[in-house]
């Protein structure tokens, strides 16, 4: 079914019938293409419920049968509802948001800085993919009330329960993809322009011209995308990158000698990501992050050494053996990438990492047996079984990392370089009676200090 719409020569909708939605519509706009006014009883000659702008384009006041609602902001984002004429400190909602420029959090309609624990002072958001709050609950957690939609917006208000609510019972104006909903007109605020839920159209075309394609009006974020400003449709999560060892620079080797066994092994690998970003400004940016790390390690591994010896006289027989091994462990790394955060000004960083360390470390250890062989049958007695072992390590680590960063209108300069030197050292003894179920063990040393360079 065609339904005949009226517009003005800027192509924007003047009249809105009652067979596209409830109700029918009388539309007022300005020079730059704002709404300023709707007739919803059929009258031209007055408007139920105006609009006004600030120097920035920005909806600062609704009215409405005497509801007048100051909105004050910050950036693109309103932080504050108040009642016209009231006190500054007095405000009726105060908002929380999250990453993205539409993802409220928390309305808080509180004056103080605490948080209530219970009841519906403070309201928490809960959104899909899409940004389009889905729930609101209260302060102790519980759902107080849904949202639904079709593909296009049009909204269902449920209860907890999923019955229907002809409006919101918290007067929450933030449903699909994080907009702004206006009950009495059915249309939602997207700051350039409004939408038409029923017929999936904006009611204005685009300040921006044909970025969407040739339709000036068509709503082409859909299920998939959103439209912070209402000029062009941006993905919620457009990220790529790739995360893969770099070719060429992996290694690892093992050799063996007559008293040591030495490994080693090299690798290098290299990680990135590019996003698209919306910022709390609404403005979308690009940011990219980069990363390489490589890495060299060697441990040594000596051949232990080992010595037995036995002895006999007059049924007694002796056996004891002593050994010691030593090894080393050698490694380094070097981190280094960079990043942008155009968000906040930060169009570029670099950080480079590094870290030495190099340890080593002995065990020595012996054991003896003592044997009584005689009497009338010839048996073997193990009369004494002892023995005693002993490890000790060392570690010396050293950390430096520095970063550099480019910011807007400052150029580039060196915000900050760390560094630490770390000893750590281990030793203990054990001592072992195996004969009588005996063992005693002693740490002689261990400790891990470190200095900041």
């Amino acid at each position: 079914m065609s339904i005949p719409l009226s517009l003005q020569t800027k192509g924007n909708l003047l009249s809105r019938p009652a067979a596209l939605a409830s109700p029918a519509l009388g539309l007022v706009w300005d020079f730059d293409n704002r709404l300023r006014a709707a007739d919803t009883n059929g009258t031209p000659a007055t408007q139920e419920v105006t609009f006004e702008y600030d120097a920035l384009g920005r909806r600062v006041a609704r009215s409405e049968a005497g509801n007048n609602v100051v909105y004050v902001h910050a950036g693109q984002q309103v932080i504050a509802d108040y009642a016209r004429g009231a006190a500054a400190a007095a405000p009726s909602f105060r908002y929380v948001y999250g990453s993205y420029v539409d993802e409220p959090l928390l309305r808080h309609a509180g004056t103080g800085t605490t948080l209530p624990t219970s009841g519906t002072a403070a309201l928490y958001y809960h959104r899909n993919q899409q940004y389009s709050i889905v729930g609101l609950s209260d302060a102790a957690g519980t759902l107080v009330e849904r949202y639904a939609y079709t593909a296009y917006g049009e909204l269902t208000i449920l209860a907890p329960n999923r019955t229907a609510r002809a409006t919101s019972s918290f007067q929450n104006r933030y449903t699909y993809t994080g907009r702004e909903w206006d009950p009495t007109l059915r249309l939602y605020y997207f700051r350039a322009r409004w939408l038409e839920p029923k017929a999936g159209r904006f009611i204005g075309r685009d300040p921006l011209g044909y970025v969407d394609g040739i339709n000036l009006y068509s709503n082409t974020f859909a299920t998939s995308y959103v439209d912070p400003l209402g000029t062009h449709r941006r993905t919620t999560s457009n990220c790529s990158g790739i995360d893969k060892p770099i070719p060429g620079f992996s290694y690892e080797s093992d050799w063996d000698f007559k008293f040591a066994a030495i490994s080693f092994s090299a690798n290098a690998r290299l990680s990135g990501e590019h996003c698209a970003v919306n910022c709390c400004n609404g403005d979308e940016i690009s940011d990219w992050s980069l990363m390489a790390e490589g890495s060299i390690s060697v441990e040594i591994n000596g051949s232990p050494w080992r010595q037995s010896f036995s002895d006999s006289l007059s049924g007694l027989e002796g056996m004891y053996w002593l050994g010691i091994n030593l090894f080393g462990k050698y490694s380094g790394t070097i981190t280094g990438g960079s990043q942008s955060n155009k968000c906040v000004g930060d169009t570029g960083s670099l950080f480079v990492c590094g870290k030495l360390s190099g340890g080593s470390g002995f065990s020595i250890g012996g054991h003896a047996h003592l044997y009584y062989s005689g009497g009338i049958w010839g048996m073997r007695r193990r009369l004494l079984n002892v023995g005693a072992y002993g490890t000790g390590e060392f570690e010396v680590s050293l950390e430096k990392c520095c970063e550099l960063r480019i910011v807007e209108g400052l150029g580039i300069h060196t915000s900050n370089c760390t560094g630490k030197l770390c000893l750590s050292a281990t030793a203990s003894v054990t001592i072992e009676f195996p004969s009588l179920w005996k063992d005693w063990n002693f740490d002689v040393l261990s400790g891990r200090w470190c200095m900041d360079l």
